[in-house]
């Protein structure tokens, strides 16, 4: 989203409108509790036929066709109620698929598995600090039973 829709990406960033939790279920459901069900179906199609690709298009599609009711949201309820009006009016699949394939630039394969290597980088960071951090918490409730049992011999 930084790369292909700025404006809404720095938006996001300043409502504190996490699109992780929100994109989670259109890629685990592949839209199918979204869309209506011919919509849905349409692009079902066009995954299986031309790959995971585009579920990205699709995805930036919606986000730039609604782009003036995302920039009026100024809190993550706004934007889910905004984002889930907008999935479930998507009556006319065809002209989201144009949009989707003649109105944005291309997805080249090489660039998206770029940014995925990068957010899982940046996953396997976060699950690593998490981690330590679960370690010196345990070390530190380790260290508190131990004085308190050195305390107690001593009385």
């Amino acid at each position: 989203l930084d790369v292909r829709e700025p404006r809404l990406a720095a938006h996001f960033a300043a409502t504190e409108v996490d699109l992780v939790m929100i994109a989670s279920k259109w890629l685990l459901c592949f839209f199918t509790e979204s869309f209506p069900a011919e919509t849905a179906a349409r692009v079902l199609d066009a995954v299986f036929s031309e790959g995971f690709k585009v579920w990205f298009r699709v995805v930036i599609a919606v986000l730039k066709m609604h782009e003036v009711e995302l920039l009026e949201s100024d809190a993550l309820p706004d934007t889910m109620q905004a984002l889930q009006v907008a999935f479930r009016g998507t009556y006319d699949r065809d002209a989201l698929m144009r949009f989707a394939f003649k109105r944005l630039k291309a997805f080249p394969r090489a660039l998206i598995e770029k940014h995925r290597g990068e957010v899982a980088a940046e996953m396997r960071q976060e699950q690593q600090a998490a981690k330590e951090k679960e370690k010196q918490r345990l070390l530190q409730g380790l260290q508190a039973a131990m004085d308190k049992t050195e305390r107690g011999k001593g009385e």
